[in-house]
Protein backbone atom coordinates (compact mmCIF):
# COMPACT_ATOMS: atom_id res chain seq x y z
CA UNK A 1 0.00 0.00 0.00
CA UNK A 2 1.27 3.97 -0.90
CA UNK A 3 2.28 5.67 2.27
CA UNK A 4 0.13 8.09 3.80
CA UNK A 5 1.16 11.45 3.67
CA UNK A 6 -0.07 13.30 6.73
CA UNK A 7 -1.81 16.56 6.59
CA UNK A 8 0.43 19.31 9.13
CA UNK A 9 -1.95 21.61 10.24
CA UNK A 10 -0.64 25.32 10.43
CA UNK A 11 -1.20 26.58 13.73
CA UNK A 12 -1.38 30.59 14.04
CA UNK A 13 -0.50 32.72 17.23
CA UNK A 14 -3.46 34.04 17.73
CA UNK A 15 -5.24 30.67 17.69
CA UNK A 16 -2.69 28.67 19.43
CA UNK A 17 -4.48 28.99 23.37
CA UNK A 18 -8.19 27.57 21.96
CA UNK A 19 -6.35 24.56 19.25
CA UNK A 20 -3.48 23.20 20.79
CA UNK A 21 -5.06 21.84 23.76
CA UNK A 22 -7.71 20.61 21.70
CA UNK A 23 -5.63 19.08 19.28
CA UNK A 24 -2.50 18.05 21.86
CA UNK A 25 -4.61 17.48 25.31
CA UNK A 26 -4.56 20.48 27.74
CA UNK A 27 -2.28 18.68 30.10
CA UNK A 28 0.54 18.86 27.66
CA UNK A 29 0.21 22.50 27.51
CA UNK A 30 0.94 25.66 29.39
CA UNK A 31 1.06 29.56 28.59
CA UNK A 32 4.27 30.95 30.66
CA UNK A 33 3.83 34.63 30.51
CA UNK A 34 1.81 37.00 28.18
CA UNK A 35 2.58 40.38 27.49
CA UNK A 36 0.01 42.94 26.80
CA UNK A 37 -1.04 44.50 23.28
CA UNK A 38 -1.54 48.04 22.21
CA UNK A 39 -0.62 50.71 19.86
CA UNK A 40 2.18 52.28 18.95
CA UNK A 41 2.74 55.67 17.48
CA UNK A 42 6.44 56.57 15.44
CA UNK A 43 7.52 60.16 16.54
CA UNK A 44 9.47 60.25 13.21
CA UNK A 45 9.46 62.20 10.84
CA UNK A 46 9.03 60.26 7.69
CA UNK A 47 9.90 61.68 3.89
CA UNK A 48 9.30 59.54 1.18
CA UNK A 49 11.26 60.35 -2.12
CA UNK A 50 10.01 58.84 -5.38
CA UNK A 51 7.25 57.31 -4.37
CA UNK A 52 4.79 56.32 -1.56
CA UNK A 53 5.71 53.21 -0.55
CA UNK A 54 5.76 53.02 3.06
CA UNK A 55 3.18 51.25 5.74
CA UNK A 56 1.73 53.51 8.39
CA UNK A 57 3.59 54.27 11.07
CA UNK A 58 0.59 53.67 13.63
CA UNK A 59 0.06 50.35 14.75
CA UNK A 60 -1.96 47.84 16.84
CA UNK A 61 0.66 45.30 18.25
CA UNK A 62 -0.72 42.26 19.76
CA UNK A 63 -0.51 40.50 22.73
CA UNK A 64 2.60 38.39 22.97
CA UNK A 65 2.72 34.68 24.59
CA UNK A 66 6.12 32.41 26.23
CA UNK A 67 4.63 28.79 25.87
CA UNK A 68 5.67 25.30 26.56
CA UNK A 69 4.22 22.30 25.37
CA UNK A 70 5.40 18.45 26.52
CA UNK A 71 6.96 16.35 23.82
CA UNK A 72 7.41 14.80 21.82
CA UNK A 73 8.46 17.91 19.66
CA UNK A 74 10.00 17.27 16.19
CA UNK A 75 12.62 20.20 15.52
CA UNK A 76 13.21 20.08 11.97
CA UNK A 77 14.81 22.62 9.18
CA UNK A 78 13.52 26.00 8.36
CA UNK A 79 13.10 26.33 11.82
CA UNK A 80 9.52 23.98 11.53
CA UNK A 81 8.69 22.82 14.66
CA UNK A 82 5.81 19.81 14.83
CA UNK A 83 3.89 18.64 17.63
CA UNK A 84 2.28 15.16 16.06
CA UNK A 85 0.62 16.53 12.67
CA UNK A 86 0.53 20.40 14.36
CA UNK A 87 3.34 23.14 13.22
CA UNK A 88 4.08 25.13 16.24
CA UNK A 89 3.24 29.11 15.51
CA UNK A 90 7.47 29.58 15.98
CA UNK A 91 7.76 27.82 12.45
CA UNK A 92 6.34 31.04 10.76
CA UNK A 93 8.01 33.82 10.71
CA UNK A 94 5.42 36.15 9.48
CA UNK A 95 3.10 34.69 12.60
CA UNK A 96 0.31 36.96 11.71
CA UNK A 97 -0.55 36.81 8.21
CA UNK A 98 -3.42 35.59 6.67
CA UNK A 99 -1.28 32.28 4.96
CA UNK A 100 1.74 31.35 7.04
CA UNK A 101 4.48 29.89 5.37
CA UNK A 102 7.61 27.63 5.97
CA UNK A 103 10.11 26.78 3.31
CA UNK A 104 9.89 22.87 4.57
CA UNK A 105 6.26 22.81 4.40
CA UNK A 106 4.25 22.72 0.54
CA UNK A 107 1.17 24.97 1.39
CA UNK A 108 -2.27 23.20 0.76
CA UNK A 109 -4.33 25.76 1.81
CA UNK A 110 -4.38 28.19 5.05
CA UNK A 111 -4.80 25.53 7.05
CA UNK A 112 -2.71 23.15 5.87
CA UNK A 113 0.48 21.71 4.65
CA UNK A 114 2.34 18.81 3.96
CA UNK A 115 6.59 18.53 5.08
CA UNK A 116 8.33 18.72 1.60
CA UNK A 117 11.09 16.17 2.35
CA UNK A 118 10.29 14.21 5.32
CA UNK A 119 13.56 12.85 7.05
CA UNK A 120 14.21 9.78 8.47
CA UNK A 121 13.40 9.63 12.15
CA UNK A 122 14.91 12.35 13.86
CA UNK A 123 17.48 11.76 16.51
CA UNK A 124 16.41 12.12 20.14
CA UNK A 125 17.94 15.06 21.82
CA UNK A 126 17.03 14.22 25.89
CA UNK A 127 15.73 17.72 27.74
CA UNK A 128 13.96 20.71 27.42
CA UNK A 129 14.35 23.43 25.08
CA UNK A 130 13.78 26.77 24.54
CA UNK A 131 14.23 27.45 20.55
CA UNK A 132 15.76 30.28 18.88
CA UNK A 133 16.17 28.97 15.45
CA UNK A 134 15.51 31.03 12.66
CA UNK A 135 14.05 29.89 9.42
CA UNK A 136 16.67 30.43 7.82
CA UNK A 137 19.40 29.34 9.32
CA UNK A 138 23.16 31.11 9.10
CA UNK A 139 21.79 34.02 7.26
CA UNK A 140 22.40 37.39 9.22
CA UNK A 141 19.01 39.42 8.44
CA UNK A 142 17.13 36.07 9.47
CA UNK A 143 19.39 35.83 12.77
CA UNK A 144 18.94 39.35 13.68
CA UNK A 145 15.06 39.43 12.67
CA UNK A 146 13.79 36.19 13.97
CA UNK A 147 16.17 35.14 16.85
CA UNK A 148 16.44 38.34 18.57
CA UNK A 149 12.53 38.65 18.24
CA UNK A 150 12.24 35.43 20.48
CA UNK A 151 14.82 36.34 23.13
CA UNK A 152 12.92 38.35 25.11
CA UNK A 153 10.63 35.01 26.93
CA UNK A 154 14.23 33.27 27.81
CA UNK A 155 14.44 34.44 31.22
CA UNK A 156 10.70 33.53 32.07
CA UNK A 157 10.96 30.14 30.31
CA UNK A 158 14.02 29.45 31.87
CA UNK A 159 12.81 30.03 35.55
CA UNK A 160 9.61 27.82 34.84
CA UNK A 161 11.06 25.20 32.86
CA UNK A 162 13.27 23.22 34.96
CA UNK A 163 17.02 22.31 32.71
CA UNK A 164 15.69 24.03 30.09
CA UNK A 165 18.25 25.00 27.17
CA UNK A 166 18.69 26.79 24.42
CA UNK A 167 18.40 25.14 20.98
CA UNK A 168 19.58 27.11 18.05
CA UNK A 169 20.48 25.33 14.40
CA UNK A 170 23.14 25.78 12.37
CA UNK A 171 23.88 24.82 8.33
CA UNK A 172 25.27 21.64 8.04
CA UNK A 173 27.96 23.44 6.27
CA UNK A 174 29.93 23.21 10.22
CA UNK A 175 30.18 26.78 10.35
CA UNK A 176 31.23 28.38 13.87
CA UNK A 177 28.05 30.16 15.17
CA UNK A 178 30.04 32.77 16.47
CA UNK A 179 27.91 35.57 15.53
CA UNK A 180 25.16 33.55 17.35
CA UNK A 181 27.51 32.84 20.51
CA UNK A 182 28.01 36.78 20.54
CA UNK A 183 24.54 37.76 20.39
CA UNK A 184 23.38 35.34 23.38
CA UNK A 185 26.25 36.07 25.28
CA UNK A 186 25.43 39.59 25.26
CA UNK A 187 21.75 38.91 25.87
CA UNK A 188 22.99 36.63 29.37
CA UNK A 189 23.05 33.40 27.83
CA UNK A 190 26.19 31.47 28.71
CA UNK A 191 27.55 28.70 26.30
CA UNK A 192 26.11 25.89 29.08
CA UNK A 193 22.62 26.24 28.16
CA UNK A 194 22.90 26.49 24.47
CA UNK A 195 22.96 23.47 22.34
CA UNK A 196 23.71 23.54 18.83
CA UNK A 197 22.45 21.27 16.41
CA UNK A 198 22.62 20.86 12.93
CA UNK A 199 20.40 17.69 12.07
CA UNK A 200 16.68 17.19 12.71
CA UNK A 201 15.66 16.09 16.57
CA UNK A 202 12.91 15.23 18.87
CA UNK A 203 13.20 16.46 22.05
CA UNK A 204 10.97 15.98 25.41
CA UNK A 205 9.77 19.26 25.90
CA UNK A 206 9.40 22.79 23.63
CA UNK A 207 9.33 26.59 24.88
CA UNK A 208 8.82 29.31 22.69
CA UNK A 209 7.82 32.82 22.40
CA UNK A 210 6.05 35.54 20.28
CA UNK A 211 8.00 36.77 17.42
CA UNK A 212 8.07 41.09 18.39
CA UNK A 213 8.94 41.47 14.77
CA UNK A 214 6.72 41.13 12.09
CA UNK A 215 8.11 42.08 8.44
CA UNK A 216 5.01 41.30 6.34
CA UNK A 217 1.79 42.54 5.33
CA UNK A 218 0.84 44.19 8.56
CA UNK A 219 4.18 45.75 9.28
CA UNK A 220 4.70 45.78 12.69
CA UNK A 221 6.57 45.51 16.41
CA UNK A 222 5.61 45.38 19.79
CA UNK A 223 7.67 48.07 21.76
CA UNK A 224 8.97 45.72 24.20
CA UNK A 225 11.70 44.65 21.47
CA UNK A 226 13.11 47.80 22.61
CA UNK A 227 14.28 46.29 26.01
CA UNK A 228 15.99 43.62 23.85
CA UNK A 229 18.11 45.83 22.06
CA UNK A 230 19.18 47.58 24.76
CA UNK A 231 20.15 44.87 26.81
CA UNK A 232 22.67 43.27 23.17
CA UNK A 233 24.17 47.13 23.51
CA UNK A 234 24.79 47.17 26.71
CA UNK A 235 26.95 43.89 25.82
CA UNK A 236 28.28 44.45 22.57
CA UNK A 237 28.81 48.10 22.42
CA UNK A 238 32.18 50.41 23.03
CA UNK A 239 30.40 53.17 23.60
CA UNK A 240 33.62 55.26 24.99
CA UNK A 241 35.30 54.25 21.57
CA UNK A 242 35.98 56.93 18.97
CA UNK A 243 34.15 55.72 15.65
CA UNK A 244 32.42 57.97 12.54
CA UNK A 245 29.20 59.28 13.47
CA UNK A 246 28.02 59.52 10.09
CA UNK A 247 27.88 56.26 7.83
CA UNK A 248 27.18 55.04 4.62
CA UNK A 249 26.56 51.07 4.77
CA UNK A 250 27.57 50.22 1.30
CA UNK A 251 28.61 46.34 0.21
CA UNK A 252 31.83 44.67 -0.86
CA UNK A 253 30.92 42.30 -3.32
CA UNK A 254 30.24 44.72 -6.22
CA UNK A 255 28.92 41.21 -8.32
CA UNK A 256 26.53 40.24 -6.47
CA UNK A 257 23.13 39.14 -8.25
CA UNK A 258 21.05 39.84 -5.00
CA UNK A 259 19.26 43.73 -5.19
CA UNK A 260 22.74 44.69 -7.03
CA UNK A 261 23.02 48.66 -7.50
CA UNK A 262 25.03 49.48 -10.75
CA UNK A 263 26.12 53.03 -9.60
CA UNK A 264 26.88 52.42 -6.32
CA UNK A 265 30.50 53.60 -6.68
CA UNK A 266 28.86 56.94 -7.50
CA UNK A 267 27.01 56.72 -4.49
CA UNK A 268 29.84 56.21 -2.38
CA UNK A 269 32.15 59.09 -3.98
CA UNK A 270 28.73 61.56 -3.51
CA UNK A 271 28.40 60.40 0.19
CA UNK A 272 32.25 60.30 1.41
CA UNK A 273 32.05 63.92 -0.34
CA UNK A 274 29.60 64.75 2.29
CA UNK A 275 31.76 63.09 5.19
CA UNK A 276 30.50 59.95 5.54
CA UNK A 277 32.27 56.98 5.99
CA UNK A 278 31.81 54.50 3.67
CA UNK A 279 31.31 50.91 5.83
CA UNK A 280 31.05 47.00 4.74
CA UNK A 281 29.79 45.49 7.64
CA UNK A 282 30.26 41.70 6.22
CA UNK A 283 34.23 42.60 6.21
CA UNK A 284 34.17 43.63 9.80
CA UNK A 285 33.97 41.43 13.14
CA UNK A 286 30.48 41.60 14.69
CA UNK A 287 31.61 43.45 18.20
CA UNK A 288 33.09 45.95 15.74
CA UNK A 289 30.15 46.33 13.60
CA UNK A 290 28.06 46.76 16.63
CA UNK A 291 29.81 49.55 18.02
CA UNK A 292 30.08 51.60 14.91
CA UNK A 293 26.18 51.78 14.65
CA UNK A 294 25.76 51.95 18.26
CA UNK A 295 28.05 55.26 18.53
CA UNK A 296 26.36 56.85 15.19
CA UNK A 297 24.28 59.62 14.40
CA UNK A 298 22.96 59.16 11.17
CA UNK A 299 23.28 56.36 9.36
CA UNK A 300 22.64 56.30 5.83
CA UNK A 301 23.02 53.00 3.04
CA UNK A 302 21.75 50.52 0.55
CA UNK A 303 17.96 48.55 1.93
CA UNK A 304 19.53 45.18 2.84
CA UNK A 305 20.22 43.42 5.84
CA UNK A 306 23.61 45.43 6.89
CA UNK A 307 21.16 48.46 7.93
CA UNK A 308 19.90 46.13 10.73
CA UNK A 309 22.82 47.34 12.65
CA UNK A 310 20.94 50.36 13.70
CA UNK A 311 19.48 48.34 16.29
CA UNK A 312 22.34 49.15 18.64
CA UNK A 313 21.56 52.32 18.48
CA UNK A 314 20.41 54.13 21.38
CA UNK A 315 18.53 57.15 18.92
CA UNK A 316 19.78 58.46 15.48
CA UNK A 317 19.21 61.53 14.43
CA UNK A 318 18.44 60.53 10.69
CA UNK A 319 18.34 57.69 8.60
CA UNK A 320 18.52 57.64 4.70
CA UNK A 321 17.59 54.41 2.88
CA UNK A 322 18.41 53.61 -0.82
CA UNK A 323 15.89 50.91 -2.47
CA UNK A 324 14.43 49.99 -5.46
CA UNK A 325 10.54 49.40 -5.92
CA UNK A 326 10.46 46.26 -5.83
CA UNK A 327 11.84 45.60 -2.85
CA UNK A 328 9.10 44.84 -0.04
CA UNK A 329 11.23 44.31 3.37
CA UNK A 330 10.69 47.50 5.38
CA UNK A 331 12.78 46.21 7.89
CA UNK A 332 14.85 49.51 7.80
CA UNK A 333 11.30 51.34 8.38
CA UNK A 334 10.69 49.16 11.41
CA UNK A 335 14.03 50.03 12.77
CA UNK A 336 14.14 53.94 12.10
CA UNK A 337 10.32 53.97 13.74
CA UNK A 338 11.78 52.75 17.02
CA UNK A 339 14.92 54.93 16.66
CA UNK A 340 15.07 57.83 14.81
CA UNK A 341 14.15 61.07 14.82
CA UNK A 342 13.74 61.33 10.72
CA UNK A 343 13.65 58.73 8.31
CA UNK A 344 14.31 59.85 4.51
CA UNK A 345 13.63 57.01 1.52
CA UNK A 346 14.61 57.13 -1.93
CA UNK A 347 12.90 54.99 -4.22
CA UNK A 348 14.47 54.27 -7.80
CA UNK A 349 12.80 51.57 -10.09
CA UNK A 350 14.67 48.20 -10.18
CA UNK A 351 14.94 46.27 -13.31
CA UNK A 352 12.09 43.78 -12.70
CA UNK A 353 8.97 44.47 -11.06
CA UNK A 354 6.63 42.18 -9.68
CA UNK A 355 3.78 41.05 -12.37
CA UNK A 356 0.13 40.52 -11.97
CA UNK A 357 0.29 37.03 -9.82
CA UNK A 358 2.02 39.16 -7.30
CA UNK A 359 5.06 38.55 -5.98
CA UNK A 360 8.28 37.90 -7.33
CA UNK A 361 11.57 36.90 -5.49
CA UNK A 362 13.20 37.61 -8.96
CA UNK A 363 11.97 41.60 -8.61
CA UNK A 364 12.66 41.23 -5.14
CA UNK A 365 16.18 40.69 -6.23
CA UNK A 366 16.47 42.55 -8.69
CA UNK A 367 19.35 44.77 -9.66
CA UNK A 368 18.65 48.50 -10.11
CA UNK A 369 20.48 51.74 -10.33
CA UNK A 370 20.02 54.74 -8.06
CA UNK A 371 17.94 57.24 -10.06
CA UNK A 372 20.66 60.57 -9.33
CA UNK A 373 19.17 62.77 -12.21
CA UNK A 374 15.85 63.01 -10.19
CA UNK A 375 16.89 62.34 -6.58
CA UNK A 376 20.54 64.47 -6.47
CA UNK A 377 18.66 67.47 -5.63
CA UNK A 378 16.70 66.48 -2.35
CA UNK A 379 19.80 63.72 -1.92
CA UNK A 380 22.23 66.70 -1.58
CA UNK A 381 19.50 68.49 0.73
CA UNK A 382 19.46 65.50 3.23
CA UNK A 383 23.43 64.95 3.22
CA UNK A 384 23.84 68.55 4.20
CA UNK A 385 22.14 68.98 7.09
CA UNK A 386 23.59 68.56 10.62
Amino acid sequence: MPKMVSHIFKLKEENTDRYLPQREGISSFRTITEMAGGTFAAKTAIVEHGGRKLPSSRWDYHKSSVRYVRGPVQVLADGLALKGNTALPSSFRHARARDVKNDALRSLNQEFGIVKAPSTTPRHLPGQYYDLSSTLTGHFGHFITETVAKLWGWEAAKKSVPGLKVLYRTPVNGREPALERAVFKAYGISDDDIVFVSDDVTVDGYAWSSYLWQNLANYHFHPAIAATWRQLRNGLVDIGKATPKRLFVSRSDKSSDKRACRNVDDLEALFREAEFTVVYPELLPFEEQATLFGNAEVVAGLAGSAMFNMLFAEKLKRVIVLSHDSYTARNEFLYSAALAEELHYFWSRADLQHGKKGFSTEAFHSSWEFDLKQHTNALSEVLNKG
